[in-house]
């Protein structure tokens, strides 16, 4: 059989749009910030969990450590600083996760505020990662 036609193009962003993804975007950089710091839900459950597993800590060290000298990086010289790395890994896949959902839905549905939505996920994280190296 045939392919299913593609969806209806999104009509044009008009001015109110813009405006409302700008803001999304910046909510999200604030957002995830917040849950990407030691002291977050999602790190300090990561932690709590980490902590139950015997020698999880140890593990996660000598694991990162492997990773990061296989890709010629220099690697955490502690466990907390490799636990941390660990955790993050967690954080951004949520993230991710939660962005390319929207995505995906808003191609489903064909709806371009979920697509914003989406879409701000990404702008927020680079909002984000530019403030936090300026």
């Amino acid at each position: 059989g045939k392919p299913p036609p593609p969806p209806p193009p999104l009509p044009p962003p008009d001015e109110g749009d813009i405006t409302t993804l700008i803001g999304a975007a910046l909510l999200q950089a604030v957002v995830w910030f917040f849950l990407s710091q030691s002291f977050s839900p999602i790190v300090v459950g990561i932690n709590a969990y980490i902590k139950r597993v015997p020698n999880g800590q140890k593990n996660i060290y000598l694991n990162v450590k492997r990773q990061y000298e296989e890709a010629g990086f220099v690697a955490p010289d502690t466990v907390a600083k490799a636990v941390t790395g660990y955790c993050f890994n967690y954080v951004a896949l949520i993230h991710h996760s939660i962005g390319t959902l929207c995505l995906v839905a808003s191609y489903i549905k064909v709806d371009s505020s979920l697509f914003r939505v989406g879409l701000s996920f990404e702008i927020g994280e680079g909002v984000q990662h530019a403030l936090q190296i300026a």
